[in-house]
């Protein structure tokens, strides 16, 4: 009996010993990874606070300031622009919006959009408007899956009211606008 009470008293203390070496070697994989992920941005955090410090000090003038805050917006919206889809890409949104209706089970009886350039920024913006009917708690997973999309959609405006139907019944208008990058033709 002692023979079995040791050979499982050594396999117990092997195999603690190889998780213990396990979970160590994760942490440290984890700790390194964290550190790869992360260096970029501390790196561009430092680089904003020294800027920070130097106009604070006044070792940078307003208009060096000025001209670095230009550059920076200038190269965040390009950046903004570069991740738009095109305007070909409105039907599929609008696919993807109507799909989401379904799958919660409200209906959308009509709906419409008008396009808008964004002069400053060169994008089109298409606002688009819809009536949404159904129950609340169904219209409530319909506007948590619209504000989800991956896609350039912002829910501008939204507003409830009874529906004169059925009952139990409630009519959404939602106001919707979809940014695209513009192609120039």
């Amino acid at each position: 009996m002692s023979i079995k009470f040791t050979l499982r008293k050594e396999w117990f203390f092997s195999t603690l010993g190889f998780v213990s070496i396990a979970s160590g070697l994760l942490i440290l994989l984890n700790l390194t990874l964290v550190g790869i992920t992360l260096n970029p941005q501390f790196e561009a955090l430092e680089s904003l606070e020294v800027r920070v410090e130097a106009i604070k000090s006044g070792d940078v003038s307003g208009e060096d300031a000025l001209a670095y805050l230009v550059s920076k917006t200038q190269a965040d919206v390009a950046k903004f622009k570069a991740s738009l889809p095109s305007k070909e890409a409105l039907t599929t949104l609008l696919k993807d919006v109507y799909k989401s209706a379904k799958r919660n089970k409200v209906k959308i009886p009509e709906g419409s959009y008008s396009p808008k350039t964004v002069e400053e920024a060169s994008i089109l913006k298409y606002t688009i408007s819809l009536p949404v009917e159904g129950r609340y708690k169904d219209i409530k997973k319909f506007v948590y899956d619209i504000e989800t999309l991956k896609r350039p959609l912002v829910v501008d405006e939204i507003s409830f009211s009874r529906s004169k139907g059925s009952k139990g019944v409630v009519a959404l208008h939602i106001q919707l606008s979809a940014y695209f990058n513009q192609i120039n033709e």
